[in-house]
């Protein structure tokens, strides 16, 4: 399924070195879902997801640590020894206090390593105003109606909406739109049949 986010998050993979990402946004808009996702499509098998179950990795990283403690606390914590090349996906980072100028840290002087940072929070988390220079920050928010339409079975409807923007909608595709405009207002989704 598409999202806006994909874009982004290619754009900060290809410019973004040494630069960390964060995904804010509320419960259930995807946040999870698109970081796993572009982690999967783009970069295959190279990518950890690190969860917010790990109780001793978010106790430790809620205090101020030192780039080389932190990645030391990773490898115990995920019996990983090599982050070279990869992409780690810490969801729930909002948990933590100091998760986020920890890690921001970590992505500066870690060449060659990757992190995105997940956070159900609207708005800014501690320490993330220090790191503005260090870090990409995206908003997501429910699936707009765009998405919803290039998304899955709406695609055949976005070319034709596409194409006939100046004439009206004939009534064999009206029923179609009325069906699936009824699914994303009830929803906010487009479900799979």
């Amino acid at each position: 399924m598409f999202r806006n986010i994909m874009n982004n998050l290619a754009t900060w993979y290809e410019i973004g070195e040494n630069k960390a990402a964060l995904i804010r946004g509320g419960k259930f808009v995807g946040k999870t879902w698109a970081a796993l996702d572009f982690a999967t499509g783009f970069l295959m098998n190279t990518f950890l997801s690190i969860w917010s179950s790990i109780r001793i990795f978010c106790q430790y990283i809620s205090k101020e640590r030192k780039p080389e403690k932190l990645h030391a606390k990773l490898t115990t914590s995920l019996d990983k020894y090599d982050f070279q090349g990869k992409l780690l996906i810490f969801d729930n980072v909002q948990l933590s206090t100091m998760a986020v100028p920890n890690l921001v840290e970590y992505a500066r002087v870690s060449s060659g390593v990757r992190i995105c940072m997940l956070a159900t929070v609207n708005g800014m988390l501690p320490g993330e105003a220090e790191c503005q220079d260090d870090l990409f920050v995206y908003e997501l928010t429910p699936m707009t109606f765009d998405e919803f339409l290039k998304a899955g079975k709406g695609r055949k409807l976005w070319k034709y909406i596409e194409n006939q923007r100046l004439e009206g909608l004939p009534e064999e595709v009206r029923a179609s739109v009325d069906t699936m405009l009824d699914a994303f207002l009830v929803t906010g989704e487009c479900r799979k049949r």
